[in-house]
């Protein structure tokens, strides 16, 4: 730091020496005829000498001020400026001491001066340059040491790439003209769209403008696309990619991208729209600052789009590319290309009018026979220089091979595809099944008739692995294809055949024996490290084109992708369930708590080898893709119940704990539920007599119940554990009920006592006196200043829940009264007692209205505002036990002893539909949420599904082996509750069941999101339940 400010104060006295230089040369620019040609020359280095400090000081003032490595040499030459300048300041102002002004400088030693300063200037500026250039390298590695996860093998020049072929001299000349043209010209659109169909040839441009681009300095960076290459096969890890190439080309953008990275630690596992702001945008708004940039392209290459596993986001992206041109003045450019794929179409649509295409096949056809017969003539040249030198002279092919005819034929026979092209001449090439005069021949005899493109390309290559065979023979060799080399196109991430082997417990000899055959469609390495690879995706279309299902006899290497993938998940979870492969603390490490930084990945890849690490990431993917559901007692079911800890640890180790929780998801989608499956969630034990009632407080975190073993208990929802017992009771705890906020909990005894309780603490807050007898129920209004209690003294009260005081005590009611509660707006209370219900007014206590008049057989609607009989229904011949409005308040449902279930239309006043069920007692009735069903619960027991408008059963849901007294829909209609048994409505299946006491069978209703039960005992969830000792939770997810 001490260097850095001695550097800055040298700067300021060269400044000021330079400020002095121009006075004093304002001066004899008035007094002396011959000096103002040196005199402007001083000044315009002056000018230029100050810009360079200038951008100096800004380097110095920057927080890698003190890393100047190379300071010293800075400030040599600052040092030695300085010098110069106080002798130059004293020449000149000995000049102006003279009774008359004179040049004080020789002839020539003026220019000497600006000479040396010259010198130092660009010395500095030299060293500016490397100052700079060493800083954005640090950071550069810095940015990488934090690991910026980006796709490997995505770029152009990868290694790992299986083809890496460029445009052969002389052919895609005028395509490659226009591709760098745009690339350069100042007012061009930003996007350039290559596509074309499969085998056009997309690719081997890419490569090749990318390597052009590569050359010049211009290329920001490139992602080639490919299906069943793990990363490369979706946009997740894109623009992280771009942005790793993006800072080694154009190292200015080094410092936003770690800045970005650092921020944004996790910044691959954000969206796209993110990655696309932090990681490329911004860092290139802030570099196009820089005026020296605004004239240099930035060119990003981005081939086979279409090979995207997820096409709304190939959208996404051309629409963020398109906005190039509007956060940075540079010339950036975008080249992509793509097969013309409806969604590819789609997304180029919405920027319609902001880039410019070129379409493969609209190219004439004699240019593409033009640059097919100068490719073949090429590669047939070397074919037959290869076979020379590795035969004797009598079996050499001669010149004139192949001859005009056979070579115009395969030219015919290759366009429009490239592809075609390349693979037969491989084909050709290959001395495993024949030399090239035999190969040339087997290709140009095949039947092509009325076949696509790819079949004419592959055909030839699949058909002579069953030539001459008998049809056993054929089976056995289409079975083995299908299993080893319909496993290698549908692998989520290419293996190496020896992991391979392991995988599909195959043999490698078989492997390998298979492979030999197909070195002109897969990529083979003679290093069995390396994964073999499909060389073009349009083989893997030939092989799984659905139409080929249609004409196995002709097509016997058909691949079944839904049996493929199923296939392959089974040999994922065979070899994972292999004794040893998952195990606890799979890398032996001395301590569980070892961070995965300090594991180095030798000891992952000896304890997870690549097959076990295939199995690991991808076996739920290929599951998916079998659609095959997952039932109980199935290879997935007894894998987990076994090693999902195990899995999940091999997770982590590999660093990809995130994909968990999504396959997690993907697998619950998959459950195939049968109806006999129930599963205990949560059993709460701890009562020591009957449980009278259950409450969950309103944020869904703990449940309440009461007992008559004089005892109220607090439940932990999420794990099913006893917070706390409340104890003060003298008599068995009739009712609970929490207040809203879920701070206090009200409870009524048979001791003629109410009780608050503090939920945070356990403790007993207050105790409020009044009733003379049992009380039976408690009720908070919805804002919790008001608490009602029912009691067997007949009378109501109003309590002020803050004070513990009663306001009010309301009576009217003959004998007991049984429950309360509260309207949503806390402006009414209702109050049942024997045969009659009434609403009061809860700050007045002024009963509103009084229902009441019931007749034997009839069916009395009331109005709650007015307390008037609205309309009478008679029809039941005796008494009437249950009665349901529909969800439209449309109709209205009745049961009676009669053995009858009515449908009443309740603006007509008529009876609608009767459905008879007098073989058994009628128990409950209760209508769907979308009013369409009518569930009747009897006693035999068994329930049956009406529909109201036609009056047929729809379905009849199986005895339980218990009476049945309460039925009731889910607010979708998808679900239906008995005591407690949910059916799924469509299947008839049981989803889940609940067991409670008998004094719990009065009421039952689900909430609006189908997720929560009330009944008279209390209320509970279908989701997080913990529950009292009496309830059984049975769940099917």
């Amino acid at each position: 730091m001490a260097e850095a400010l001695g550097l800055t104060s040298s700067i300021i006295a060269v400044v000021d020496l330079f400020i002095k230089v121009g006075v004093q040369c304002s001066i004899y620019c008035s007094g002396v005829k011959n000096a103002p040609h040196e005199i402007r020359q001083i000044l315009n280095e002056a000018d230029r000498f100050t810009a360079t400090i200038k951008n100096l000081e800004r380097l110095l003032a920057g927080p890698n001020g003190a890393k100047l490595d190379s300071s010293q040499n800075i400030r040599r030459s600052i040092g030695e400026c300085r010098l110069q300048l106080i002798d130059l300041t004293t020449k000149l102002g000995q000049g102006t001491r003279l009774q008359r002004i004179a040049w004080p400088l020789k002839k020539g030693e003026m220019a000497g001066i600006i000479e040396k300063l010259q010198k130092h200037r660009d010395t500095i500026m030299s060293n500016l340059q490397i100052e700079q250039s060493a800083l954005l390298l640090d950071t550069h590695q810095e940015v990488m040491s934090n690991k910026l996860i980006y796709a490997e093998g995505a770029a152009f020049d990868s290694p790992n790439h299986v083809n890496s072929d460029m445009c052969h001299p002389g052919t895609r000349c005028d395509v490659l003209d226009q591709i760098m043209a745009w690339s350069t010209a100042p007012n061009e659109q930003c996007i350039f769209w290559l596509n074309g169909g499969a085998g056009t040839g997309k690719s081997t441009i890419s490569r090749t403008v990318a390597q052009s681009f590569a050359s010049k300095g211009i290329l920001g960076g490139s992602f080639f696309f490919k299906r069943g290459e793990a990363d490369r096969g979706n946009m997740a890890l894109f623009f992280p990619t771009i942005a790793s190439q993006l800072q080694q080309t154009f190292p200015l953008t080094a410092p936003h991208i770690k800045a970005a990275t650092e921020t944004n630690p996790n910044i691959h596992n954000k969206p796209i729209k993110e990655q696309f702001d932090k990681l490329f945008a911004g860092p290139v708004k802030k570099i196009s600052e820089h005026s020296e940039l605004l004239t240099t392209s930035i060119v990003l290459v981005a081939d086979a789009l279409d090979e995207c596993d997820n096409a709304e986001h190939v959208r996404l992206v051309i629409q963020l590319l398109s906005q190039a041109k509007h956060f940075t003045s540079m010339r950036l450019r975008i080249f992509l290309t793509s097969r013309p794929d409806l969604p590819m179409r789609l997304g180029f649509k919405d920027i319609y009018g902001e880039y410019k295409d070129l379409i493969l096949h609209q190219i004439p056809q004699a240019v593409i026979r033009h640059d097919i017969a100068l490719f073949l003539e090429y590669q047939f040249n070397i074919i037959r220089q290869d076979y020379n030198k590795s035969v004797p002279l009598d079996r050499q092919i001669s010149l004139s091979w192949p001859s005009t005819q056979d070579f115009q034929h395969l030219v015919s026979r290759s366009v429009p595809l490239f592809i075609f092209a390349a693979t037969a001449c491989r084909f050709i090439q290959d001395r495993r099944i024949g030399g090239p005069k035999k190969q040339l021949a087997k290709l140009l005899e095949h039947k092509t008739g009325y076949v696509s493109n790819l079949d004419a390309t592959y055909s030839p290559i699949v058909d002579g692995l069953i030539g001459g065979l008998s049809d056993s023979g054929r089976h056995e060799v289409s079975k083995q294809f299908k299993e080893i080399v319909g496993s290698i196109i549908l692998l989520a991430s290419p293996l190496c055949t020896s992991s391979l082997a392991l995988l599909l417990n195959i043999s490698l000899e078989d492997i390998e024996n298979q492979l030999d055959l197909l070195h002109s469609v897969l990529y083979i390495p003679s290093d069995q490290r390396i994964p073999v690879r499909l060389l073009h995706l349009s083989f893997y279309d030939f092989l799984v084109d659905p139409e080929k299902a249609k004409q196995p006899e002709r097509y016997p290497f058909w691949i079944d992708k839904l049996k493929a993938h199923e296939e392959l998940a089974a040999r994922c979870l065979e070899l994972l369930s292999t004794d040893g492969t998952l195990r606890r603390n799979i890398c032996d490490l001395q301590l569980p708590s070892t961070p995965r930084s300090k594991i180095s990945q030798q000891t992952i890849d000896t304890a997870l080898p690549p097959e076990v690490q295939y199995a690991c990431r991808y076996w739920v993917y290929h599951w998916k893709e079998s659609m095959c559901k997952i039932k109980d007692g199935g290879p997935i079911d007894c894998f987990l119940v076994n090693h999902l800890l195990h899995w999940i640890e091999a997770l982590c180790l590999l660093g990809r704990i995130a994909d968990c929780i999504g396959m997690i998801y993907e697998l619950l989608g998959l459950l195939e539920i049968p109806s006999e499956w129930n599963a205990c969630l949560l059993t709460l034990e701890g009562h020591r007599s009957s449980v009278n009632s259950v409450a969950f407080s309103h944020d869904s975190k703990l449940l309440a119940s009461a007992s008559d073993d004089h005892t109220i208990k607090l439940w932990d929802t999420v794990i099913g554990t006893c917070i706390s017992t409340l104890e003060g009771h003298r008599f068995s705890v009739r009712s609970v009920q929490f207040s809203h906020d879920s701070r206090v909990l009200a409870s009524a005894s048979d001791d003629q006592t109410i009780k608050f309780w503090d939920t945070l603490t356990g403790t007993c807050t207050s105790t409020l006196y009044g009733h003379g007898s049992d009380i039976n129920s408690v009720a908070f209004s919805h804002d919790s200043k008001m608490l009602a209690s029912a009691s067997n003294d007949k009378t109501i009260k109003i309590w002020d829940a803050r004070a513990g005081t009663c306001s009010l005590t309301i009576t009217g009611h003959t004998i007991n009264v049984n429950s309360v509660s509260f309207s949503h707006d806390s402006k009414m209370l209702a109050s049942a007692s024997d045969k009659i219900i009434k609403l009061w007014d809860p700050t007045t206590g002024t009963c509103i209205s009084t229902l009441e008049g019931h007749i034997d057989g009839a069916i009395k609607v009331w109005d709650v505002h007015t307390g008037a009989c609205a309309a009478v229904f008679k029809g039941h011949s005796s008494y009437i036990y249950q009665l349901a409005f529909s969800h439209n308040s449309d109709l209205l449902a009745s049961s009676a002893s009669d053995g009858y279930v009515k449908i009443w239309n309740i603006a007509a006043g008529v009876c609608s539909a009767t459905f008879d069920d007098r073989r058994s007692y009628i128990r409950s009735v209760a209508f769907s949420h979308d009013s369409t069903m009518l569930a009747v619960a009897v006693t035999r027991p068994r329930i049956n599904i009406w529909d109201v408008f036609t009056g047929a059963c729809k379905l009849t849901i199986p005895e339980p082996g218990y009476n049945l007294d309460v039925v009731a829909f889910s607010h979708n209609s998808r679900l239906l509750a008995f005591i407690l048994n949910f059916w799924n409505i469509t299947t008839g299946c049981c989803v889940a069941t609940i067991r409670v006491s008998e004094l719990a069978r009065m009421r039952l209703e689900f909430d609006v999101t189908g997720h929560s039960v009330s009944t008279s005992a209390g209320s509970f969830t279908l989701q997080g339940m913990s529950l009292p000792q009496i309830m059984t939770v049975m769940l099917v997810t």
